[in-house]
């Protein structure tokens, strides 16, 4: 299957469970949008997302192991200045897309994709991440990270 459903059991923020607060948590779908996937059409993961009537966050993480880091071989760039243009540009895109069917894109910069979603469970009850399924061995690193957390 093209969509990969990253479930994990329910979380409560770990603050409030070490506080002993009262859960008052909002449950949430997440749809995990990646640069290898900014479409919305005929994407099985937004609409599974969307399916079961949960609120859906629609979240994209740039994050600086793509941005800040350099690669394996020869020490270039991971992602150029091109790239990252382009990036923005179909993140904007993405961001329209979205908001012409109502939804709005939350898009995070400058933390690691586990450490995005880390803060989204101390904030909402994850019911399940919705992605594209990876293939490449680094974007499935970044996916096990993710999966680590939830």
């Amino acid at each position: 299957s093209l969509s990969a459903q990253l479930r994990g059991t329910p979380h409560a923020p770990r603050s409030a469970i070490a506080a002993g607060q009262p859960m008052a948590l909002r449950r949430i779908n997440v749809v995990w949008f990646k640069c290898t996937d900014l479409r919305t059409h005929d994407h099985a993961a937004l609409k599974a997302a969307h399916a079961d009537g949960l609120p859906v966050l629609h979240l994209y993480v740039l994050d600086p192991f793509w941005h800040a880091s350099t690669s394996r071989i020869c020490g270039f760039p991971k992602t150029g200045v091109l790239r990252t243009r382009f990036q923005l540009e179909s993140l904007a895109d993405l961001a329209s897309r979205l908001q012409a069917s109502g939804h709005a894109l939350c898009t995070r910069s400058g933390i690691s994709t586990a450490a995005c979603f880390e803060e989204l469970c101390a904030d909402y009850i994850v019911n399940a991440v919705f992605a594209f399924n990876e293939v490449c061995s680094e974007e499935l690193a970044v996916q096990r990270r993710g999966q680590a957390v939830l």
